[in-house]
């Protein structure tokens, strides 16, 4: 009587250890797969937005080009609008939006963007087969430069692709194109529906 008492008694702790077991074995995959999301197809994914906005502009791109290496020879295929003259250069978003727009059909897997400036940050509303994110960053100048700093993406998107290269590639490109025309940047402001750039 007491041998089968004593066997009722340790079954639901059986029941509750493999539970807890599942639980855990279930807890480890979920981090697993975040770690791999995060460091192999995050990583993989941004270097074929990269890739593919390369390629959309320019064919030619060799194969053999790091993506990121290739998003930079790729916009420079793309013209820059006009002389920069010295002095403060002010960017408004329509200006911004339209020359953007001018470009759509070379964004490759990019479906669209939209570029707003805010007091102190550069936001780009940026949607990727279907998916939105709001893209966020603010520019500062660093050796007559800009730099893009404190650039994040909102969610879904963040977790699966980093829009930091893209960004900073898109500086480099106007920066290029300042030093190209013999000038530099010595400041930067982000104001209401506009961007404050300062030239000499």
């Amino acid at each position: 009587m007491s041998y089968r008492y004593e066997r009722y008694q340790e079954r639901p702790r059986r029941q509750g250890r493999s539970w807890l077991v599942a639980l855990t074995i279930f807890i480890w995959l979920l981090v697993l797969g975040c770690l791999a999301v995060r460091f192999l197809l995050r990583p993989a994914l941004t270097d074929y937005v990269q890739r593919e906005i390369a390629v959309a502009i320019d064919e030619d791109i060799p194969a053999n080009l790091e993506a990121g290496q290739a998003l930079r020879e790729g916009l420079k295929q793309i013209p820059f609008p006009g002389n920069i003259p010295v002095g403060t250069v002010t960017i408004s978003e329509e200006q911004a939006n339209s020359y953007l727009a001018g470009y759509a059909d070379q964004l490759g897997e990019i479906d669209n963007i939209s570029v707003g400036f805010v007091p102190g940050d550069v936001q780009a509303v940026v949607t990727v087969q279907g998916f939105s994110g709001v893209a966020r960053t603010v520019p500062t100048v660093q050796g007559g430069r800009l730099v893009a700093t404190n650039t994040r993406l909102s969610q879904p998107l963040d977790s699966f692709i980093s829009i930091e290269p893209l960004m900073q590639a898109l500086l480099d490109r106007l920066n290029d194109e300042v030093a190209a025309q013999g000038r530099s940047v010595t400041a930067v402001q982000i104001e209401q529906g506009a961007a404050v750039i300062s030239v000499e």
